[in-house]
């Protein structure tokens, strides 16, 4: 249908742009160099954080793998807003999210990364 042709062209344009402002093998490299440190991969691709983590989850050619990411956007209440999962996360199609997600930690620290 028309909605899901609109997704897969947004979808598809924005996997391109990252590709453009990240290139993979300069990318993963880098993210090898600075070990997955987040902040310096941005600084160093001129890229925000979400930009950096959804790159970060697109590196599984075959030819050359980086750590299998997954990547989750939240709101406060744990309502998921994107996620992408190259690492094979399964996510739950039904309730919530757990409390003891990290994710809900994450609200009370802001300006910290957790892992």
């Amino acid at each position: 249908d028309q909605q899901t042709v609109s997704l897969l062209k947004v979808t598809l344009a924005a996997y391109f742009a990252g590709a453009v402002m990240m290139p993979y093998d300069a990318f993963l490299e880098s993210a090898k160099n600075l070990r997955y440190d987040l902040d310096l991969l941005g600084r160093r691709f001129d890229t925000s954080l979400e930009q950096v983590c959804h790159r970060l989850t697109t590196l599984n050619a075959s030819h050359m793998r980086g750590i299998p990411f997954f990547f989750v956007r939240v709101d406060d209440a744990g309502n998921i807003s994107k996620r992408l999962a190259a690492a094979g996360m399964q996510f739950a199609t039904h309730g919530g999210t757990c409390p003891k997600w990290a994710v809900h930690k994450a609200f009370r620290t802001p300006e910290k990364i957790l892992t």
